[in-house]
């Protein structure tokens, strides 16, 4: 059992009970990732829209490639790329998480790894061998950065916006949760999701996006999302069980 903590420094607490084992298999668990790349332009049917939004539980919205309100969070969202990467303390906290080399990937089993960002090829062993995370703070990189995001804007089905209380713990993990399992539906589905939330880190977006779809706050994800064939591997390096539990 999964529980916002009472406490003021914990996020959460996990108590474990014993229980009749599930018969659901946990493979899903091991394959699903963000793609950012190679999604289709063809928007979703009813069907698919209705099986990724399930576990959402009606707290989204789903915005068609081909509506003007779809090419206006294309154009938000590169705008606020653009903004926040050009924020110094924004690359700074970037660069914390970059794991370029792979090395420095296997040690951490976090962050973001060449090929979690799908660099391959001669560009993603140049990537390795040569760039450090302070780099993360030229302009050649910065300016390389804005214009991968240019290109992703414009593939997909279109997007999601995922709806919570973001106002407490309890309404953060339980969106959270809800995120989680649409991630899983969209593996099954063949469909690609890519989390692009600088709209609400930056303003003037942050309050204009939630006004834009008649919504009482802002949302608590934004996604980027579009059908993928095949469905590529995934590539993150997860830490094993020990390395979250602490026992007395």
């Amino acid at each position: 059992v999964i529980e916002p903590s009472a406490g003021t420094n914990d996020v959460l607490e996990v108590h474990l009970h014993e229980a009749t084992p599930r018969s659901e298999s946990l493979a899903p668990l091991s394959l699903r990732r963000t793609v950012r790349k190679g999604h289709e332009d063809r928007e979703f049917p009813q069907a698919v829209v209705s099986r990724l939004c399930e576990p959402l539980e009606r707290r989204f919205v789903y915005v068609p490639r081909a509506t003007s309100q779809a090419r206006r969070v294309a154009e938000w969202t590169l705008e606020a790329n653009r903004q926040q990467t050009w924020r110094d303390d924004a690359q700074r906290e970037l660069g914390a998480w970059l794991r370029f080399d792979d090395r420095a990937a296997r040690e951490a089993r976090d962050g973001l790894s060449t090929a979690g960002m799908e660099i391959t090829g001669v560009a993603g062993w140049y990537v390795r061998h040569f760039m450090k995370p302070e780099d993360a703070l030229t302009d050649s990189f910065r300016a390389r950065a804005v214009a991968s995001v240019e290109a992703l804007v414009q593939q997909g089905a279109g997007w999601i916006l995922v709806l919570g209380d973001g106002t407490s713990r309890a309404g953060l993990i339980e969106t959270g949760r809800r995120f989680q399992r649409m991630g899983l539906r969209a593996r099954a589905c063949g469909v690609g999701i890519h989390p692009m939330t600088q709209v609400l880190e930056e303003e003037p977006w942050r309050s204009a996006i939630a006004g834009e779809f008649g919504l009482a706050e802002p949302p608590q994800f934004i996604l980027r999302a579009g059908f993928v064939d095949p469905y590529p591997p995934p590539v993150s390096l997860r830490r094993p069980v020990p390395a979250f539990v602490e026992r007395d």
